[in-house]
Order: C-alpha cells, then structure tokens, then sequence
C-alpha cells in the first residue's frame, strides 16, 4: 500500500467515524464535550480473549484526561489479517468479522443503526430503543 493509499484509507475511515460521532452529537448537542474516534486497534494475538479492550480503552480515557461521561467513543469494527491489510469479501473475513464484532461487544460497543459506527455503551449515547441487534 503507498502512502497515498493509506493515508486515504485512514482519513476515509476517520471520516466515517466522524460523520457517525457527528449524528450522535446532533442529537445531543449539550451532552458531548470530547469525541475519540478509534480508528484502529491491535491486540496481539497472546492478548486476544482476555477481555482487555475495555481496560485499554479506559486507560486512554484517563492518559487523555476525559470524562467518560461527557466523552463520545466511537468505532468501525473491520477485520485485519495477520500480515495486514483488509481481508477480501468472502467467508473468512465474514468469520473475522464476526469475532471482532464479539470483541466489540464484550468491550462494550453497539452498531449505531443504518450506519457501519459502533459507540461505546459507557457513554450512554444510545438510548436502550436505538440498540440494534447484530447477530453475524
């Protein structure tokens, strides 16, 4: 991938991400004081099933010194292979996909409706009537 590919490919998915926090914001404009958009995250494969996306994501919180409570946290979960780079359209990236969006759930993530954004549930953005189930 050149660097004009992937700088592309990151600003295309910040502006997802973005364009998602945004939909949420509007909806409560004087909720929101911070918005983390992640982009992407990479647990090493030693890591991966003990459930510390979460405690990774707090950490970062308070690195950055934001209240969870006022903080929009916003992702689009999209699976990686191991030597990098998005898997194609088939059955092996729809099985990666489903574990990472398992992963997303445990870490306490849910689809924003009509869109390809997850938002972390810590933040009470969502009300409990735009949870959208997303069973792979």
């Amino acid at each position: 991938m050149s660097s004009s590919t992937a700088q592309n490919s990151i600003s295309s998915d910040a502006l997802t991400l973005a364009e998602g926090a945004a939909r949420i914001i509007e909806q409560r404009p004087h909720e929101a004081t911070a918005a983390v958009l992640v982009d992407r995250m990479h647990i090493a494969e030693q890591h991966r099933g003990h459930k510390i996306s979460a405690h990774l994501l707090g950490e970062l919180m308070g690195l950055l010194h934001l209240d969870p409570a006022c903080t929009l946290m916003v992702a689009m979960p999209e699976p990686q292979q191991e030597s990098g780079g998005y898997y194609e359209d088939g059955p092996e990236r729809d099985r990666a996909l489903a574990r990472l969006k398992a992963a997303c759930r445990i870490a306490g993530f849910s689809p924003i409706p009509e869109t390809d954004v997850w938002v972390h549930n810590g933040n009470q953005w969502l009300e409990a009537s735009d949870a959208q189930t997303d069973t792979p």
